[in-house]
């Protein structure tokens, strides 16, 4: 039942594409007017710029976002543009993906249907915010060239299929990211990356994460909660071959660590003035401390550092001294507010006491 679902959505989509194909060339035609207006004279600019012109893929997913309302399209697909001319570090044709989320099963691999295959995994350890968002924010914009270069050779697939692997993944780190991303997301990256996942199976989940599930329920549209589907790993063979799958999800391929992953790539080539290119090798991260009271940091109560995703203690050592001040920090948190109260009703009591000896003493005329 389930395949037969996933398989109408999938030609439906493809009708909508096909059916819609004057609308996409017609929408280039006026975004490309604008944007030689625009950037006619920046080539450099204009290279990358131009990249994304003629995926039409992108084009069509934010058509059908749009309800394929062809003048709602063209301005968003205005906005976007808008928007990637301000990302320069766009220019490169690698990213800096500071956490690795997504690892992407080098093609022809696919699910039952021919939709390109991603992996996705959610490190539990700690890890900044800013790291977070650029590893997305990233990741998606080279999703959607890998999209682009497929169809570039090939019959159009707009869609990946996403495999989210929770296998020892803790509550606390999914509540914190949903807390932290869920609303930057939608309302700044989403709508540039519209529709680039075509179904999701969750795999190795349990009922501690139905908090977690309940609160996207309440944030996504239907048509995005339909695309979710909860499966066990075994099931999974049900919907990707085992010629597409890696060996430690049940297939025939090398094991995910093993794969190659079409979205880490080690080096940068980006052209500078005179045309010539400058080639860029990764910097080392710079450390982030992470608060010693902070539910991320496994050494609670220890100052701690993120370097590369992993958190250790700052200085590679833990001191009695920083336990101890955490001890009596975290004493006066839960006590400060009792001990307020305390500190009213004692004073309170004094006062009272001084104003009772006070109008109780006799008066010296009293006491001749």
């Amino acid at each position: 039942m389930a395949h037969d679902v996933l398989r109408q959505q999938h030609d439906n989509l493809l009708e909508q594409y096909n059916r819609n194909l004057d609308i996409l060339e017609d929408l280039q035609k006026e975004i490309k007017e604008s944007f030689e207006e625009k950037f006619g004279g920046n080539a450099q600019q204009k290279g990358y710029l131009d990249e994304w012109l003629s995926d039409k893929g992108s084009l069509f997913r934010i058509l059908r976002r749009h309800n394929f309302d062809r003048d709602q399209a063209l301005d968003a697909c205005l906005r976007t543009l808008s928007w990637r001319a301000q990302r320069h570090d766009f220019e490169d044709s690698a990213l800096p993906i500071p956490i690795e989320l997504f690892h992407c099963i080098p093609w022809p691999s696919s699910d039952f249907l021919g939709n390109p295959l991603l992996f996705l995994r959610l490190p539990d350890t700690s890890f900044a915010t800013q790291q977070l968002k650029l590893s997305i924010m990233n990741s998606l914009e080279l999703l959607r060239r890998y999209l682009h270069q497929i169809n570039e050779k090939e019959a159009p697939h707009l869609q990946f299929v996403w495999v989210l692997d929770l296998d020892g993944v803790s509550v606390r780190h999914i509540n914190w990211a949903l807390s932290e991303i869920a609303s930057w997301y939608f309302k700044d990256i989403g709508p540039h990356y519209p529709y680039l996942c075509g179904a999701v199976y969750v795999i190795n989940y349990s009922w501690v994460y139905l908090g977690a599930w309940s609160f996207l329920k309440n944030i996504l549209p239907a048509s995005a909660i339909a695309r979710v589907h909860f499966i066990s790993a075994e099931q999974i063979l049900d919907y990707i071959p085992q010629e597409s799958l890696p060996r430690d999800y049940g297939g025939s391929l090398p094991s995910l660590k093993e794969l190659d992953n079409p979205l880490a790539i080690k080096q940068s080539v980006k052209m500078n003035r005179r045309g010539s290119q400058i080639r860029k090798t990764s910097l080392p991260s710079i450390p982030i401390p992470i608060s010693r009271l902070s539910a991320l940091n496994p050494y609670f109560g220890y100052p701690a550092e993120n370097s590369n995703g992993k958190p250790a203690p700052r200085g590679g050592q833990r001191h009695i001294g920083d336990l101890l001040r955490t001890l009596t920090v975290l004493f006066w948190l839960k006590w400060r507010r009792k001990g307020l109260y305390l500190s009213i009703i004692i004073g309170l009591c004094w006062l009272s006491l001084r104003f009772w000896r006070r109008w109780t003493r006799p008066l010296p005329w009293h006491t001749r």
